[in-house]
């Protein structure tokens, strides 16, 4: 556990060790950071534990957003891990953390909009507002939200190795996507809803009907 100084604040602890991380793809190839995803194969890059996250001084989304739940954990301080996708297979992973009652979001990844945001009151005030800044120049629906109160099974280096059902469950997660833009009115959906491995099961209406989704055979959903 980590214990602050005197009055230091730990929304300001979290931040000054994350505000500098850069931005990119960890490659198992050759061990370097990659800005992109495109001058690899999908297979050749991996998550990061937050150890190495601080020691190595980059990581993606994903790996930097644990990395503050880690820190967030390690302070006793409650957190959400929120994870945000688009159909249009646009996403992003961040983390929102409480502290004296009030929620903040901290934003280390998403270069135009580094910074700490907040305080909050709830947390549906603060999901709101991230949900307006990062996707302000996108339609505001259709996307889907998977929000955890507790990841610290990906805080530990030897837990890393579920890297392969990571990208499985990405590999659907973008067919699922194609499909539903390819056989379905985008602005009849209202939103998603996921199970506990984070595949879509039942795609809900803006009219309040719904429909049940095959995640591991999205060709046999459509009209």
């Amino acid at each position: 556990m980590i214990e602050l100084k005197n009055n230091e604040n730990p929304i300001e602890y979290i931040w000054n060790i994350v505000k500098d991380l850069k931005y990119g793809y960890h490659s198992v190839k050759d061990n370097t950071c990659h800005e992109t995803m495109m001058d690899m194969a999908i297979r050749e890059w991996r998550i990061l534990s937050p150890k190495e996250v601080l020691e190595k001084k980059y990581g993606v989304c994903y790996d930097q957003s644990i990395l503050v739940a880690y820190l967030a954990d390690q302070l006793s301080l409650k957190y959400r891990s929120v994870n945000i996708t688009l159909v249009n297979t646009d996403s992003h992973s961040t983390t929102v953390i409480q502290y004296n009652d009030k929620w903040y979001w901290i934003e280390s990844a998403w270069s135009n909009l580094k910074g700490v945001y907040g305080p909050y009151d709830t947390l549906e005030e603060i999901y709101q507002f991230i949900r307006e800044t990062i996707y302000s120049d996108k339609p505001f629906y259709p996307c889907y939200w998977t929000v955890k109160d507790d990841i610290s099974n990906m805080f530990n280096d030897e837990d890393i190795c579920y890297n392969k059902y990571f990208i499985e469950a990405l590999n659907i997660s973008y067919r699922m996507q194609t499909v539903i833009k390819m056989y379905f009115k985008i602005n009849d959906i209202f939103d998603f809803v996921v199970n506990d491995k984070l595949l879509v099961t039942k795609i809900l209406y803006k009219n309040g009907t719904s429909r049940d989704w095959n995640p591991i055979n999205p060709m046999s959903c459509k009209d």
